[in-house]
């Protein structure tokens, strides 16, 4: 390549100023013009590519070659063979590519719209670097970028340029933390840069899953006649109910009441929420029933950010709890507040059970995303927006589906896992693959363990609980007792106490 310097000197007026960071861009651009025959590509060089597609072919080899990384291929290997972070990297050196056909098309250096100056300040100074030392998130403060542009009382504007999608897509990140006060001077917004833990093979499945059950989808703007027209029907009705309940007005209190009263009837045979809950808290904790549903009502109605909003919500019921309402569950607390915040802002959540989802979650990425014994609201919550944003992404731009919001995804993820739908690789064993997910009984196990005290029924509860995880089953007792503990703090397992005090309904 013979246009070293011309880049840099493009780059430092683009806003570039870091000698190092320009070298690392001119480098990485040298390294791929280097390897274009082993990147299968059939140019002489980049300027030879640049005037046969524009750099499309190439810079989509880059993105097939993230997929595969994504995958654990080694693909990447062709370009940067000792790299221990090659999904941060390759994310770097595909933005890169495109600024060096911007380069090669003589655009001018610097964008003249504030929003494109401030999105690109933040890529160069904050992102980029990030990922090229490893890093698993970033802070962008307000004030610095607002200094560094030399902007006029313009912090309205980088908020929303930091916090808008097209920065999100331009950066390839989720949605970002929002810490401090809105649209201030003090914003800090938190990027999470950790590598996709979706596992696009097993996202593809879910998808033949999914069309196996629904022949007839074409997309979510005309989805056929069966499940996923009737999945979105009833969330939708819900979302309506209760934005027309925040128009009205009212109180916390009984703005919580109403929208707990339409998440509860929302379907009949796959309620949203749970009546027990709200009802357990009235005959046995009457006086603090009102301020579990005004935890609703100021939720619904806050304007901080989806995290911050959960946070607090969360944080109240926690004290609710500990004041006597026990019914309120880390199952039950979840299930309640992400369902109620998704009625009214369903590109920020989506209808939670607890269990269902982490189903859904572990088919995904192989792990857990909600265990109470490592819950922190706020960051579980932008791991669940940052794999639902990147599965919205997957389906808007590659399968062509036309979704709306995350309503789409969870009726989706919801008809895919349905137990009912055969699939080769879901929920099914193999001898020759102890990591393949193990089949489960479509039907309850039902067992009942009975004895006098001392026995060993606690035991023998115990190993049919691993049993019925699929773990292997050790024979020594400690050693069992503690894949039971392992289990249990993965949310696999949950230990229910009945006693005789207790109604037939509790």
């Amino acid at each position: 390549m013979t246009k070293d310097d011309a880049f840099k000197t493009w780059l430092e007026e683009r806003g570039a100023q870091s000698p190092k960071g320009r070298n690392t861009r001119t480098s990485a651009i040298r390294k791929i013009e280097a390897m274009l025959e082993e990147l299968g590509m059939p140019f002489q060089d980049l300027d030879a590519a640049w005037e046969a597609d524009r750099l499309e072919s190439l810079l989509e080899r880059l993105q097939l070659m993230r997929e595969d990384a994504i995958e654990g291929g080694q693909d990447y290997r062709i370009l940067m063979p000792d790299t221990k972070k090659p999904i941060k990297r390759l994310s770097n050196w595909h933005r890169w590519l495109g600024q060096y056909g911007q380069f090669l098309a003589n655009e001018a250096p610097r964008p003249d719209k504030i929003a494109d100056r401030i999105r690109q300040h933040a890529l160069e100074h904050f992102i980029e670097p990030a990922r090229e030392e490893g890093l698993g998130q970033v802070d962008v403060p307000v004030r610095d970028v607002h200094a560094a542009l030399e902007l006029n009382a313009a912090w309205p504007n980088v908020c929303q340029a930091l916090a808008g999608r097209k920065f999100q897509e331009l950066a390839q990140v989720p949605p970002p933390a929002q810490i401090g006060a809105a649209e201030s001077s003090a914003t800090v917004f938190r990027f999470d840069l950790r590598e996709s833990r979706i596992k696009r093979s097993a996202l593809d499945e879910l998808r033949d899953r999914f069309l196996a059950t629904c022949p007839d989808f074409r997309s979510f703007i005309d989805p056929g006649e069966g499940w996923a027209k009737v999945e979105k029907a009833y969330k939708l009705d819900a979302s309506r109910r209760v934005q027309a309940a925040l128009r009205e007005g009212g109180g916390d209190e009984s703005l919580g009441r109403s929208v707990f009263a339409i998440l509860k009837s929302a379907a009949e045979d796959g309620p949203l929420v749970r009546w027990q809950t709200e009802d357990s808290i009235a005959r046995e904790n009457p006086e603090l029933l009102g301020e579990f549903h005004a935890v609703i009502g100021r939720l619904v109605r806050s304007d901080h950010s989806a995290g911050e909003a959960l946070t607090q919500a969360h944080g109240a019921y926690c004290d609710l709890r500990e004041q006597g309402a026990v019914r309120l569950t880390y199952g039950e607390r979840l299930n309640i507040l992400v369902s109620a915040l998704a009625m009214v802002r369903p590109l920020e959540a989506v209808p939670l059970k607890i269990t269902h989802f982490n189903k859904a979650w572990v088919a995904l990425t192989g792990e857990h995303l909600f265990v109470e014994s490592t819950a922190e609201m706020e960051t579980d919550y932008h791991r669940l927006a940052s794999v639902l944003a990147e599965v919205f992404a997957i389906m808007r731009d590659d399968w062509q589906w036309e979704p709306q919001d995350w309503l789409d995804i969870q009726g989706f993820l919801w008809i895919a896992l349905d137990d009912s739908v055969a699939s080769p690789g879901l929920g099914t064993s193999s001898d020759n693959n102890p990591d393949r997910a193990v089949s489960m009984p479509n039907s309850p196990e039902n067992l009942i363990l009975y004895g006098p005290p001392g026995t060993g029924k606690t035991f023998a509860t115990a190993e049919e609980a691993v049993r019925l995880c699929g773990e292997p089953l050790p024979g020594e007792r400690g050693a069992l007792m503690d894949v039971y503990k392992r289990l249990s703090a993965m949310g696999r397992i949950e230990f229910i106490t009945f006693h005789q005090s207790m109604a037939y309904e509790d």
